[in-house]
């Protein structure tokens, strides 16, 4: 079993990494797509967690509905403290309720933020990354918090890097993609081949 500690060390050591192959690979799929997910499953997977701890998934709200179903699913911003190693979903676009769109690994917090790592971020030149993320403890777009099954000895944080202001990463809906190969397209729905 990992600490939360240990979890986000592993997280940590991926920022700046653009490998999405990688985590999307890990998950049994060679082709690019939204791969937040797929860097959650990796983390945890590294240390055999993955379908344990955490759902096995590049999808948003089936990971989310894994945690759901187990009981293990915070929803209330205003009294649930996040630990690091939890799992963060976020709900960015109206006309999608029920669904989230986006996932990262708690680091920490402090009275009024919370500190994330999160993977299919920060795009530069149209190349997203793993990245630090801080955001209000309320903010509005965040949906909820899963409780991974984690060995709880988790020692308290210190300190954060200086977090430059701006640009909170706005993704377009990940379940409904339009995907070009050639000249025919594909259309994936939830992560499943057609």
């Amino acid at each position: 079993m990992a600490t939360g500690a240990e979890i986000v060390a592993t997280a940590e050591a991926e920022l700046g990494s653009t490998n999405w192959y990688k985590y999307l690979h890990f998950c049994g799929y060679d082709f690019k797509t939204d791969w937040c997910a797929a860097f959650v499953t990796w983390v945890f997977g590294q240390y055999g967690l993955n379908r344990i701890a955490v759902p096995h998934t590049i999808n948003c709200t089936p990971g989310r509905q894994w945690f759901i179903d187990r009981g293990r699913y915070e929803t209330d911003k205003s009294t649930y403290t996040p630990v690091p190693g939890d799992v963060i979903y976020y709900h960015w676009s109206t006309g999608t309720e029920g669904k989230v769109q986006h996932v990262g690994i708690v680091r920490y917090v402090d009275q009024d933020y919370v500190y994330t790592v999160e993977g299919n971020v920060n795009f530069i030149n149209g190349v997203s990354r793993v990245a630090y993320k801080k955001r209000t403890r309320l903010y509005s777009s965040i949906d909820g918090y899963g409780r991974p099954y984690l060995d709880n000895a988790v020692p308290d944080p210190v300190g954060d890097p200086e977090l430059p202001d701006g640009n909170p990463y706005d993704p377009p809906d990940e379940y409904k993609k339009w995907y070009q190969y050639g000249s025919s397209f594909k259309w994936w729905l939830y992560g499943r081949r057609k």
